[in-house]
């Protein structure tokens, strides 16, 4: 039986991780790597892993004191003064390289390493010694960040790396067009792509209550709900687009976590009686409740960079919405209207030509079709038993 050792590096471990590792556990030997912080940082349970009889092995790090193991809020303050030094780093890759080197007891052609985003292929590249590299790339940044010492050396790896790859996990073709271009990848160069969306579980609405909002904002029963969740920051997420105009019968509902002053911005907005603010924590279980509370999903990510404008296929949002019927307001870009063409399951909102109001009147007009194609979009692209038949047939050609 081949093996595949799965790395998860610096990076929280989310639900259609766990989907892939058990899929990829019913035909190959699995083992998963993933260091401490992203453990202790995610919100999944990982019993599931063990269940399926896939070895996980955690880089323990040895001076984490116990109150901010037991304290998210500290772990995330700790682990981001820690991210930001190279020292660190290499000193949490060289903790996992004896997990490896005591994994490499076979012939490497019997062995495959997938390594889940830039920290991970760094990882293995300094301490997996086979070539037998598929990167799972989740997000395309090429640029400079802010914390730039660390991505630069996480970058240069990442480029070392890149022409030796067997195999690159990415969403759809127009990110893997834009990771070949950025990346200076000509086709003679053969890398195979794997297409897998992001994917969520499947959740039936008629499981679900579906006055939640109604009920914690003592909502009149006719009025129906814009609802947006995730990150409140200003010029990031079009959130100020929706503060303008609205259908009467509509409620804006913002719920997440970000800046206080943005907050407090649009808090002092809301005494207008259609905007509602909600940053209260709710467990990631608790999210589909949220979502079919709502009528329509509002998407939009800021277009000025790669990573937010291709998300139709990689945005779990997104997933979560469809999965629940719910009719979609994302930006116009290429992935939307390809993801649009197949099952017009939302509109492409462009500020610059467009009107909220109207937009929101025009899914409202169609409602029961927006909904419905909602539904099927998730079936075709988001519900991973339905995608990974496929996903499986190209990673058997490298894999065999």
């Amino acid at each position: 039986m081949k093996r595949i050792i799965v790395t998860q590096l610096r990076w929280p471990l989310q639900s259609f991780t766990l989907n892939l590792l058990v899929t990829l556990s019913t035909i190959y030997e699995v083992i998963f790597i993933i260091d401490e912080f992203s453990l202790l940082s995610s919100k999944v349970d990982i019993k599931v892993l063990k269940e399926n009889n896939i070895k996980v092995s955690v880089i323990k790090i040895p001076f984490i004191p116990k109150a901010i193991r037991n304290c998210p809020i500290y772990l995330k303050f700790f682990d981001s003064i820690l991210y930001r030094s190279v020292s660190f780093n290499k000193y949490l890759f060289s903790l996992g390289t004896n997990i490896i080197k005591s994994l490499q007891t076979r012939h490497n052609n019997d062995t495959y390493c997938i390594a889940i985003e830039k920290a991970s292929l760094s990882f293995c590249r300094i301490s997996f010694s086979s070539q037998q590299l598929i990167y799972y790339s989740l997000e395309l940044y090429y640029d400079n960040q802010s914390n730039k010492r660390v991505y630069n050396w996480f970058r240069k790896h990442e480029l070392m790396t890149l022409r030796t790859l067997e195999g690159l996990i990415i969403q759809d073709k127009s990110r893997f067009d834009n990771f070949c271009l950025h990346n200076n990848l000509s086709k003679s160069m053969n890398i195979k792509p794997l297409y897998l969306p992001v994917t969520v579980d499947k959740c039936y609405s008629g499981e679900l209550i579906d006055n939640f909002w109604h009920t914690k904002f003592s909502l009149d029963s006719h009025l129906k709900i814009v609802l947006y969740f995730g990150l409140i920051k200003p010029n990031v997420r079009g959130l100020e687009f929706l503060l303008s105009d609205i259908p009467e019968d509509y409620v804006v509902i913002i719920h997440g976590f970000g800046s206080p002053r943005f907050i407090n911005a649009l808090q002092s907005k809301s005494h207008r009686n259609n905007l509602f603010i909600s940053t209260d924590d709710y467990k990631s279980s608790f999210i589909p409740i949220l979502i079919n509370s709502a009528d329509i999903g509002y998407c939009w990510y800021n277009p000025a960079d790669p990573n937010n404008e291709l998300t139709a296929f990689s945005s779990e949002k997104i997933a979560l919405f469809l999965s629940l019927g719910v009719p979609i307001i994302s930006n116009d870009s290429i992935s939307y209207r390809q993801l649009y063409d197949y099952c017009e399951c939302g509109i492409g909102f462009n500020p610059k030509r467009d009107n909220i109001k109207d937009t929101i009147s025009h899914i409202d007009s169609l409602y029961s079709s927006y909904s419905l194609n909602a539904s099927l979009c998730y079936n075709r692209f988001f519900d991973f038993d339905n995608v990974c038949n496929n996903f499986l047939d190209q990673l058997r050609s490298i894999v065999n």
